[in-house]
């Protein structure tokens, strides 16, 4: 009977304050869940500031301490493990709805209905990585800034690692670096200068939406907001060549209305001689001769521009007299 006693005596008892305050943690760790769950959103701009959120739970764990002490009874040990629970839960569950829900009126705030337009649109990517948890295996990309995450799937990830940038020399295989060579084609939404990302925080977006990025022409890219040390694939024409130092064109018929250097990393244009032979002799002649080329270049920026390029890779290239540049024209 003593020992039943001493047993008994041992063990924590809440009382009917400690319990209420313990369900009612858990109801907001559960609402916290459900919000993120249904919150698929992400905000790339502007940054909002939920610091605030860790001093919420912070007090809220303080505050847990203090009723898990007052409202147990029962042996000291274990009267502490109660306590260390009630601040744990204090802390996480808090926090996890305070930052939800401060998100949620972040966006309310700054994408009302009647100023906000939704369409879509290629996003360039900064890079990716493959993540190996508890829950198995997860893939995110990060965009170009204004950057976000965004959770892909395993067969958009498997195509970037297949289909690698020119630059990347030792591929990690739990990592790639895109820079602007992969794009995000989704859903977006925009109003004033605050812009988001539909889908993506909390489920993967929709397989087939990490594609090679389109194209670019010489007019885009010169007004284009890239980093520096954006790789992106071009269309233009070769106007001028000179040793390592490439004039390009954009594409009018008759005359340049815009013009852009790229640094061609082997002298004397030897990285066009190899990667496009053919074309390279056409141009190298000094003829009429007009070379148009998909190619994959770095971007270097001088000033907040796009002022100069370097060569990468040749994809394509063709070479073209103006008169038969005319008729493809037309």
């Amino acid at each position: 009977m003593r020992g039943n006693g001493m047993e008994k005596s041992a063990k924590v008892r809440l009382n009917p304050a400690g319990w209420a305050w313990l369900t009612l943690i858990w109801m907001a760790g559960i609402g916290g869940l459900i919000a993120g769950y249904f919150q698929d959103a992400v905000e790339l701009t502007p940054h909002h500031d939920h610091s605030y959120t860790g001093y919420v739970a912070a007090a809220v764990a303080a505050l847990s301490v203090i009723i898990g002490f007052t409202q147990s009874k029962g042996a000291w040990l274990r009267r502490t493990t109660t306590v260390i629970m009630f601040g744990i839960l204090g802390l996480g569950a808090p926090f996890l709805l305070a930052f939800q829900v401060g998100q949620l009126v972040d966006m309310r705030a700054d994408f009302p209905d009647d100023r906000t337009q939704t369409f879509v649109t290629d996003l360039p990517i900064a890079s990716a990585s493959a993540t190996h948890d508890r829950g198995g295996m997860s893939w995110t990309v990060q965009t170009l800034p204004p950057g976000g995450e965004l959770r892909i799937g395993q067969a958009d990830y498997d195509f970037m690692v297949a289909h690698r940038s020119p630059l990347e020399w030792k591929p990690d295989p739990n990592a790639v670096e895109s820079d602007g060579w992969f794009c995000v084609h989704a859903t977006v939404q925009t109003s004033g200068s605050a812009k988001r990302v539909l889908h993506g925080a909390s489920h993967p977006l929709p397989e087939g939406t990490v594609r090679l990025c389109p194209e670019w022409s010489l007019n885009r890219l010169a007004g284009a907001d890239l980093p520096d040390g954006a790789i992106v694939r071009l269309h233009a024409v070769v106007a001028h060549m000179d040793g390592r130092n490439v004039t390009l064109c954009d594409d009018g018929v008759d005359r340049c209305g815009l013009t852009l250097s790229m640094n061609v990393p082997d002298a004397g244009g030897h990285g066009f001689s190899q990667q496009a032979p053919a074309v390279y002799a056409a141009i190298d002649g000094k003829g009429p001769v007009r070379a148009y080329f998909d190619m994959a270049v770095q971007v270097s920026r001088v000033a907040g521009k796009v002022a100069r390029l370097r060569l990468i890779k040749v994809m394509r290239a063709e070479a073209h007299t103006p008169e038969q540049w005319r008729a493809t024209q037309r």
